[in-house]
């Protein structure tokens, strides 16, 4: 009779989840969510008070309706290899144990490259997706590299969502060429994530319930439970032989824009390939600013995305 119980509980708490990944495209709290999209809300009205109007980019409808769209134009191409080489010139840019993480500040070395790639197109693109003006809330440059054919997936390199806002954009700046062998992402459209996302939800209800054989969560193996999560993603489609994006090219300078909240997974990589990109955490903004202002407001900031308490102060 519990279990039972518990059964239709869990059902009930997944058409719950299911309406809130509907309206807001996120996992978060409904209370939440319904503040970022107000936030939003208020960050459109006053981008069109300013009269600051932009033209629907057929990218940027591309975003909305699939979860992720890719483009580039030549001066992007430009200085995105000219970052590239700036990057690999530089001595120990990995740190000395060689991180995947560049080991400067990658935002203020190369604000000057980064300014001129979103004056190319970027910045154009962004305002078009959310009708309102944005702030970039988190940057950082890094590597996907595989040293044996032991080494295993782990991290991002596991399918995946975020949980963050449904505001948010991450935006991908592939300095790199890219494809499959040096770990280009994967990505699987907003409706099939969608559903994926829903049934994971319940399994892992379950799972917590009637299967499962970790210790009680805690700091030290949250990346445990996350591995599970992980993995009923993969088992869902490896079953399911279900198709998702992952972009080629040959040149440096793709952009990679695409919803946190897809289910993706990227950087792993065939032995003696390497991909490097700069990530971008991007979400509406109230505020009308400069490239520069963004550039700078992401170097102050510690943060993934606009924290609740501080949503509206953005």
């Amino acid at each position: 009779m519990k279990r039972f119980f518990f059964l239709y509980f869990d059902k009930f708490l997944t058409l719950k989840y299911s309406l809130k990944t509907k309206l807001f495209r996120s996992s978060l709290g409904e209370l939440s969510s319904i503040m970022y999209l107000i936030h939003h809300i208020n960050a459109k009205n006053l981008f069109f008070f300013r009269k600051k109007r932009v033209l629907r980019s057929k990218k940027a409808i591309e975003l909305k309706e699939r979860g992720f769209t890719t483009f580039s134009n030549k001066s992007i191409e430009k200085t995105s290899l000219i970052m590239l080489e700036k990057i690999r010139s530089i001595k120990d840019q990995w740190g000395i144990h060689n991180d995947i993480n560049f080991d400067f500040n990658p935002t203020s070395k190369f604000q000057n490259e980064l300014i001129q790639i979103f004056e190319s197109g970027i910045d154009e693109f962004i305002k078009s997706v959310y009708k309102s003006d944005y702030s970039i809330f988190y940057h950082k440059i890094y590597k996907s590299k595989r040293d044996s054919k032991e080494q295993l997936p782990e991290n991002s390199q596991l399918w995946h969502a975020d949980g963050y806002p449904g505001t948010g954009i991450n935006l991908m700046i592939c300095h790199t060429p890219i494809s499959k062998n040096n770990g280009s992402m994967k990505i699987i459209n907003w409706k099939k994530s969608r559903e994926l996302l829903n049934k994971l939800f319940f399994d892992y209800k379950q799972f917590l319930r009637y299967k499962n054989y970790l210790d009680p969560i805690n700091k030290k193996n949250k990346s445990e439970y996350r591995k599970v999560r992980c993995q009923l993603l993969k088992d869902y489609i490896d079953q399911e032989s279900i198709k998702y994006f992952q972009p080629e090219s040959e040149k440096s300078g793709t952009i990679f824009a695409f919803s946190n909240n897809c289910v993706h997974a990227g950087g792993y990589t065939e032995v003696g390939y390497e991909r490097i990109v700069s990530l971008f955490n991007i979400y509406p903004s109230t505020k009308n600013t400069t490239l520069k202002e963004k550039f700078d407001f992401c170097m102050r900031n510690d943060y993934s995305f606009p924290k609740i308490n501080e949503i509206f102060k953005i």
